[in-house]
């Protein structure tokens, strides 16, 4: 993974897509490798439980991926040095 930490780099093309895979962790790593985030932590706390996941239409997936990416931008400027 890259890295430089860039959410802008993910396009709304790349959730949509994204949001087809039914597997979360398959899910959101193109979105972590394009954003360039290095830990997984705030996914896996912010998609527990994975069941949700599972059971969830399209739509529902992209929001919940924008959301979880506005919390990994609030996570790392908290946390960034």
């Amino acid at each position: 993974m890259s890295t430089t930490f860039k959410p802008e780099a993910v396009t709304d093309e790349l959730i949509a897509s994204c949001a087809m895979i039914d597997d979360i962790d398959a899910a959101v790593l193109p979105i972590q490798e394009r954003a360039g985030i290095m830990d997984g932590g705030v996914a896996a706390m912010f998609f527990s439980p994975e069941d949700i996941w599972e059971k969830s239409d399209h739509e529902a997936r992209k929001t919940a991926l924008r959301e979880w990416l506005n919390m990994e931008i609030s996570f790392h400027r908290e946390h960034a040095s």
